[in-house]
């Protein structure tokens, strides 16, 4: 994860487990504030669990960075969803 964010990838929540956390973890990027406060909460900072997840907006790899704008939440068995709404014109 340290790796993954020190070669410049930019990642958001998405989904989240509400057993491990809660709907306001959605929409953040994964940074290591973000990382630090999943470790004293106890859970596993790379979401192996099905803690959360993520979508990659950008990174070495992409042309371009993939904007976004959030859009609903939803609620399904036991995780949150954060809708995305895609702003990006190529």
């Amino acid at each position: 994860l340290e790796q993954f964010l020190n070669l410049g990838f930019k990642a958001m929540v998405v989904v989240v487990n509400e057993k491990f956390l809660g709907k306001r973890y959605l929409g953040r990027i994964l940074d290591n504030d973000l990382i630090e406060e999943f470790k004293k909460i106890g859970i596993d900072p790379s979401g192996e669990n099905g803690e959360y997840h993520t979508v990659v907006l950008d990174g070495p790899i992409f042309e371009y960075e993939v904007k976004v704008k959030r859009h609903k939440i939803l609620y399904n068995q036991g995780y949150y969803f954060q809708t995305i709404q895609l702003i990006n014109s190529v």
